[in-house]
């Protein structure tokens, strides 16, 4: 039978002959080890023997044969590793702790195409009960999607995230022999994150999910790319991920990086037969080897949120299954207390038998939080609203006159308008917290559990007007731009925007008392007339129609020539659609 052992930073394989003790392995691997790195142990003496998974201290004089398995492996500490070990961080001292004796590595496996992969399964793919393959639809998928970028790299296209750099670096071009390096870089560099690691079944989540999106065929990965992935996945070969550093805003970019570092093979990494180790030697151990990437393939590793997803399923599954408990319990408790499920009825009157039963359904928990929700959603739009001003008072960013105005300095504009803007934002980042996660017991403890649902309607109402406020201020800035950048015209439909607003609204040629504009245009939006300007061309523009690039911006998009007029109906046109936002339903 044949052992690794670990001794220092190295793996090294040791076979071994019938009757052959612990004790000889660690002296086999000593002397090994000064053989095959040139270097002498002076005085170390070996401290303990453990087996690799599961940190079990082993007794050298038993036989390996009776404590070990075939293609084991095991640990060998000594007396100078303890003398110089380093003050470990707590965010680090996993790499001390006993692996986990839980993980049960399966035979079953689960086909993946992107498409079907279901909660539940998500959590057992953590626990170790599957292993991974792609169907037969999301391989030709991921072959036609790589066969694209290949035809862009040999017709030397400039495309994103292909051959050039990324985020501010857009515009350099990256030369064709170093557009593998790039996406290394890419790795290398966003895996910045801090914090404690992912457990061993949280990266397999993580993994297994963006082994699963990828499988979609969308990305431009490459099939022996995802091969590696899959490999890694079954054989439970884990990257180092901390949690913090995740901003989601382009996925999870840093957890993302983390992962698809140690698969290149570089910092940390964990499998069940190892422990933790070095990347490169735990890949080793487990017969696979680094993934090299090719172009492109290192940005559809980390765009993604898959840690978000992975750790939202695991809450959504551990809350299903304590929300049905929690029910099983509250009735226990009801059982002692001799309550009544009485109170729990829906009905309230049964006029046929004369009974009348007090029921607890005026609660105000459910319009509560959805109130609480509703103020945290449409927070959003002031949010991004407010980011958009910026961009168009901000003439590095719009190329237009700083604050939309003529005579800067001697004009001030929108900025104090935008000021206006950023100071509702941040009222409504306070209003946002939720009121219904507050209570206090009142009316001698008859009503303990209350929902604050009266000041949840109060403070969404509040949110709304601010957001009101901030869009109106967007709505005036934007029309003010396009004064800079006439005879030029925008659409149709906009056009029609930008009248409604001129008709109470004039431009601003000098500085002027702005409160009464804002007001003007914040009527407008309560009204629904810009809404209304635009409703019946954007019922028409809802059916597709064929986009064709701007010479002059790589993100715009202008119809096709060959459109048809919209049909002719009036702004206040009925929509296809049924409402469905009655509060009786």
């Amino acid at each position: 039978m044949k052992v690794s052992v670990r001794i220092h930073s190295e793996w090294i394989q040791i076979p071994c002959k019938e009757g052959a003790t612990v004790s000889f392995l660690g002296e086999e691997a000593i002397g090994r080890y000064q053989r095959l790195r040139n270097f002498e142990f002076h005085g170390d003496k070996i401290q303990d023997i453990r087996r690799a998974r599961g940190g079990v201290v082993l007794d050298p004089l038993d036989l390996v044969a009776d404590v070990l398995d075939d293609n084991d492996f095991i640990t060998v500490s000594l007396s100078s590793d303890v003398e110089k070990m380093p003050i470990i961080p707590e965010e680090l001292k996993f790499l001390l702790d006993p692996l986990p004796n839980s993980f049960q590595p399966s035979d079953e496996f689960i086909f993946l195409d992107g498409s079907s992969l279901f909660i539940e399964d998500v959590h057992k793919l953590g626990k170790g009960a599957y292993k991974i393959k792609l169907t037969r639809e999301a391989e030709e998928n991921i072959m036609k999607s790589r066969a694209l970028i290949e035809k862009i790299l040999n017709e030397n296209k400039v495309v994103y995230g292909i051959t050039t750099g990324f985020g501010n670096f857009a515009r350099t071009n990256i030369e064709k022999s170093k557009l593998e390096e790039l996406q290394c870089n890419l790795i290398r560099s966003h895996a910045a994150g801090v914090g404690k690691p992912l457990s061993p079944e949280r990266t397999r989540m993580l993994l297994a999910l963006r082994i699963n999106v990828l499988a979609k065929g969308y990305f431009n990965r490459s099939l022996q790319t995802m091969s590696k992935l899959i490999d890694a996945f079954n054989a439970s070969c884990l990257s180092y991920v901390p949690e913090q550093g995740s901003v989601g805003a382009s996925g999870d970019l840093a957890p993302l990086s983390h992962l698809a570092l140690g698969l290149m093979g570089e910092g940390k990494m964990w499998s069940p037969s190892t422990g933790w180790g070095d990347a490169t030697e735990v890949l080793a151990a487990n017969g696979l080897t680094p993934m090299t990437l090719l172009a492109k393939e290192g940005i559809c590793l980390i765009n993604g949120t898959q840690l978000i997803t992975s750790l939202g399923a695991e809450a959504v599954d551990r809350a299903e299954t304590i929300a049905r408990q929690a029910d099983v319990i509250a009735a226990l408790t009801l059982e002692v207390l001799k309550g009544t499920s009485r109170a729990f009825d829906s009905d309230i009157v049964f006029a046929e038998r004369g009974e009348i039963i007090s029921a607890g359904n005026f609660h105000g928990e459910y319009p509560a939080k959805a109130l609480d929700y509703l103020a945290i959603g449409v927070h959003e739009l002031a949010s991004m609203s407010e980011r958009r001003i910026e961009r168009l008072v901000n003439p590095a960013l719009s190329e237009l006159p700083a604050f939309l105005v003529k005579d800067g300095g001697l004009n001030s504009g929108f900025m104090l308008a935008h000021c206006t803007a950023a100071s509702l934002v941040s009222e409504n980042k306070v209003l946002c917290h939720p009121s219904s996660v507050d209570s206090i017991s009142t009316s001698a403890a008859q009503e303990d559990h209350v929902s604050m649902g009266c000041f949840a309607a109060r403070k969404a109402l509040q949110v709304v007007e601010n957001v009101e406020h901030v869009l109106a201020i967007e709505l005036l800035a934007a029309c003010q731009a396009i004064e800079f950048l006439r005879p030029l015209k925008t659409t149709v439909p906009l056009e029609e925007v930008y009248n409604t607003v001129r008709s109470v609204v004039r431009p601003l040629d000098k500085d002027r008392f702005m409160s009464p504009d804002i007001e003007s245009a914040t009527k407008l939006l309560r009204e629904n007339k810009i809404w209304s300007a635009v409703r019946h061309h954007i019922d028409y523009y809802h059916e597709p129609l064929e986009l064709e690039t701007r010479v002059f911006s790589p993100t715009a998009v202008m119809v096709g020539e060959n459109q048809r007029e919209p049909p002719k109906t009036s702004p206040q046109g009925s929509s296809k659609r049924k409402r469905n936002d009655s509060v009786n339903e």
